[in-house]
């Protein structure tokens, strides 16, 4: 027990009223620390199984889009051809796409400026890939017809994607082919 003192009286052993009340302060506080670890573990775990719950809705909307949506790396290799004015000089270019909800969208170098291009187009749930794309001409020895740098061109791609890789070829001017594989 507590021995007070400014209770010379009291002798060790000595129970007294003010004895009680510090044991009663001291049982509030153990149980009032031994409540609030309770309820910390129990928000503890509320929040647990919140996240876990948000990352597996997440997941079955992920899952309930296109089943290619995702980053893709592309590369585009279109080789040397000729036209009327002799060899047309190929060139490869590596750029990254995005599909989401079977949107493709993607470019290579800066919109508008010379040797750029981008891509948009569609991907069906069975792998059917159908690209638009749009650009600046590079230099003129890459470019049917030897037009300027920085002249506006467009063509359209038709190809496929099966699992993590596909593969699209242009349909006029060039022979090109866009590789394309899962980042």
């Amino acid at each position: 027990m507590v021995y007070v003192d400014d209770q010379p009286d009291r002798q060790k052993g000595d129970f007294a009223a003010s004895d009680a009340w510090l044991l009663h302060r001291a049982d509030v506080a153990r149980h009032q620390a031994t409540k609030e670890k309770h309820v910390t573990s129990h928000l503890k775990s509320a929040i647990v199984v919140s996240l876990w719950s948000a990352a597996f809705l997440a997941q079955g909307v992920i899952a309930a889009g296109n089943p290619f949506d995702g980053r893709w790396s592309v590369v585009l290799v279109c080789p040397d051809t000729t036209d009327k004015s002799g060899l047309v000089k190929g060139y490869e270019y590596t750029f990254a796409v995005s599909i989401l909800q079977g949107a493709v969208q993607g470019e290579y170098g800066a919109p508008g400026h010379p040797a750029s291009v981008s891509y948009a187009g569609q991907v069906r749930d069975d792998g059917t890939l159908e690209i638009t794309a749009t650009g600046n001409t590079g230099r003129s020895e890459y470019a049917v017809g030897k037009v300027a740098q920085g002249t506006r061109y467009g063509y359209t791609m038709q190809g496929k994607l099966v699992g993590s890789s596909g593969q699209a070829t242009r349909r006029e001017v060039r022979p090109c082919t866009a590789t394309f594989a899962r980042s």
